[in-house]
């Protein structure tokens, strides 16, 4: 899906999607969707997720989600 496509779906500017995925640690969001391509799709549970604790703030989350 292109950041263009993902805006629309989404209902935000793709200048949001770019700040994301650069606040989750990526360079820009061609590195942060090619990685989510690489997530198993079969069901699988994956390593790229942390788990997410009750005590981690809300800059903690999108991290632990995204980077292994």
């Amino acid at each position: 899906m292109t950041i263009n496509e993902l805006a629309e779906k989404v209902g935000v500017s793709t200048a949001s999607i770019s700040r994301f995925a650069k606040t989750v640690g990526y360079t820009n969001y061609r590195e942060f969707s090619m990685e989510l391509a690489n997530v198993k799709a079969d069901g699988a549970q994956s390593t790229i997720f942390k788990k997410i604790d009750p005590d981690d703030s809300m800059n903690t989350m999108p991290v632990k989600l995204f980077r292994p």
